[in-house]
């Protein structure tokens, strides 16, 4: 009984020490590059667009260096093509090296670079359904300002890449501002 309490005291102590470097965020962003080729060859531009969503979690392994694994809902658009009402999902999950460097005790910045797998689900009419998926580089530049010691707001100019059918064509820019919270 005695070793089954030390065995569970130990636990919660390391599985607390590794929950206190970690990390979590949200952001909204101001959305990306979208475009429809119709088959006469005219670009159509989205006649409805969805805000873009990153949500995210990291593990800091000292103050400068993380590591941080995300998911953007990204581009959501639907447009007016000849056929009908079509609308495109798309959004990346990615895993990138966060380093960040600090200007004062409240303000930082940050490069994040890694590898983001994109995506792309289109809806025509007909109930056709396409899909297209590639993993592509990613790469982001931000600022964050520390309100207090566990929470920040962030802004960041994030490139998650591009996805394209033969009739869609999404480019992953994204500038995003948000709040990070430090466990």
């Amino acid at each position: 009984m005695k070793r089954s309490i030390l065995v569970a005291l130990v636990s919660m102590l390391c599985a607390n020490s590794v929950f206190a470097q970690s990390y979590a965020g949200i952001s909204l962003g101001k959305r990306g590059t979208q475009q429809w080729r119709e088959a006469a060859g005219t670009v159509l531009e989205p006649t409805g667009r969805a805000v873009p969503v990153t949500v995210y979690g990291g593990y800091r392994f000292t103050d400068m260096l993380a590591l941080e694994a995300g998911f953007a809902r990204l581009s959501d658009a639907d447009y007016a093509t000849t056929g009908g009402e079509t609308s495109a999902r798309s959004g990346a999950l990615y895993l990138a090296g966060k380093a960040t460097f600090a200007i004062n005790d409240k303000l930082a910045w940050y490069l994040k670079g890694g590898v983001a797998r994109n995506f792309l689900v289109l809806e025509t009419p007909g109930d056709r359904e396409e899909k297209a998926h590639n993993f592509r580089p990613m790469g982001t530049a931000g600022i964050e300002y520390r309100f207090t010691p566990r929470v920040a707001a962030v802004a960041e100019l994030a490139s998650y890449g591009k996805i394209e059918t033969p009739k869609a064509r999404m480019r992953h820019n994204v500038l995003q501002l948000g709040a990070r919270f430090d466990f």
